[in-house]
């Protein structure tokens, strides 16, 4: 029976590999290029394809959160400073989105609420901005007319792409 042009290359490749394997050189080299056309031609896909990686990325973790879980500290703990820039330019963020006129008790109560919630659900909540503090489209600002509680999964989701009337886009 001929064989298909897939099943010759597969045969071919799987020899170069059982002579080669051993060759340190070789193994070192081939993989630095395996890793930077996937780099390029990842990336290309990855842009053309947005939903479906996502889609993909979603399932992933779904099969694998202890391996995510662990993926996520590693990454934390490798990129401290990182992180610490982005909490600085979110605070900065909303101490330029808190007008003078703000009710800083109501502000409060919101972040009260949101703890207490935690603790009685054991689902971990959080205060979000209805109107997100640093959009593309829209900034909102930190009062307590723009604070809602919302579960920190559905908080994390909304990624500052959606707010209240949004119908226009």
């Amino acid at each position: 029976m001929a064989k298909t042009k897939e099943e010759i290359n597969a045969i071919q490749l799987k020899r170069y590999h059982e002579k080669y394997k051993h060759d340190p050189v070789r193994v070192a080299y081939a993989q630095k290029r395996a890793r930077q056309q996937h780099a390029e031609v990842g990336t290309k896909w990855h842009h053309e394809n947005k939903e479906k990686a996502a889609a993909n990325n979603k399932a992933w973790i779904a099969r694998n959160k202890e391996e995510f879980k662990q993926y996520c500290i590693q990454w934390r703990r490798n990129n401290l400073p990182k992180l610490a820039k982005n909490a600085n330019a979110y605070r900065a963020q909303k101490i330029k989105g808190t007008p003078s006129w703000a009710n800083h008790q109501a502000i409060e109560k919101f972040y009260d609420q949101a703890d207490e919630l935690t603790k009685q659900t054991g689902i971990q909540h959080s205060v979000d901005h209805m109107v997100p503090l640093n959009s593309e489209f829209v900034c909102g600002l930190h009062v307590e007319d723009n604070l809602q509680i919302l579960t920190l999964v559905e908080n994390s989701s909304k990624n500052c792409l959606t707010w209240p009337n949004m119908d226009w886009l």
